[in-house]
């Protein structure tokens, strides 16, 4: 009896630790991320991030940190602190050492700083001189620089299809001349060759005749043209357009989709 007790208490041992929840891993970098977007202006939430920037389940490293706060509109990039004064940095920054848990450095002067332990959420001031360590770093997001506003808003597409409207002009102005052919031939005909002999007229009408169904056969061809590259210019301007549309959408922060 005994025996079976020895070998069943390791079983019962393993099965309660399969059956007791273990606790989860707090996530100290996503945690850091959240508050620094928050006090940039962008609070977004955990599934928030995550199925923006499509990272995986776990903890983040540094370059999945850096992704995330990229695809949520922020500046990003990793300082070493070995070779940067800690007061040039702006806060709020994300404080990582080598293999500890991060921490947000919420404000910097007079060589003390103030770090947000975002496991406990607390704060406290700690000298600048025991923050620094081998391997820490800092990661710094910043709002990006506004973008220059365009004197017009048109010109690049404009430039884009100012050939086409070119040669369309230079088409239609031609096919404008022709149409004054058939004018042209019945005036010659009815003042020129009316008083003159039938022989002597006639092979004039001839060649005059044969001048105009090549006109007309020009006319023709240069209206086609003309058509041709009117629809050549309106399907460009229209992926001009179209593109320009999608590349402002693409480029607004993602505060304008959260608010509209």
């Amino acid at each position: 009896m005994r025996a079976a007790e020895q070998l069943m208490a390791p079983l019962e041992s393993a099965l309660l630790d399969i059956d007791s929840p273990r606790p989860r891993a707090i996530d100290t970098l996503m945690r850091a991320l959240l508050y620094v977007a928050r006090q940039l202006g962008r609070p977004v939430s955990e599934a928030d991030v995550r199925r923006i920037a499509a990272l995986p389940q776990g903890p983040l490293d540094v370059p999945a940190f850096l992704d995330a706060a990229r695809r949520l509109g922020f500046d990003g990039h990793a300082v070493d602190l070995g070779h940067t004064s800690f007061q040039a940095l702006p806060p709020p920054f994300t404080l990582i050492g080598a293999g500890g848990p991060a921490s947000v450095v919420v404000s910097a002067k007079n060589g003390c700083a103030v770090v947000l332990d975002v496991v406990e959420g607390r704060v406290a001031e700690v000298a600048v001189e025991g923050l620094v360590r081998p391997g820490s770093q800092a990661l710094v997001l910043r709002m990006p620089p506004p973008a220059a506003p365009l004197s017009s808003w048109h010109a690049p597409i404009w430039r884009a299809v100012r050939p086409a409207i070119a040669q369309l002009a230079a088409v239609s102005f031609v096919v404008n001349l022709l149409a004054l052919a058939s004018p042209l031939f019945l005036m010659l005909v009815v003042n020129r060759l009316a008083g003159r002999a039938p022989a002597e007229a006639m092979g004039l009408i001839a060649l005059l005749s044969a001048g105009l169904l090549a006109a007309y056969a020009a006319d023709f061809g240069l209206r086609l043209l003309r058509g041709w590259l009117a629809g050549r210019a309106a399907a460009r301007l229209d992926l001009l357009m179209s593109t320009q549309v999608v590349r402002h959408l693409v480029r607004l922060p993602y505060g304008h989709f959260e608010r509209n």
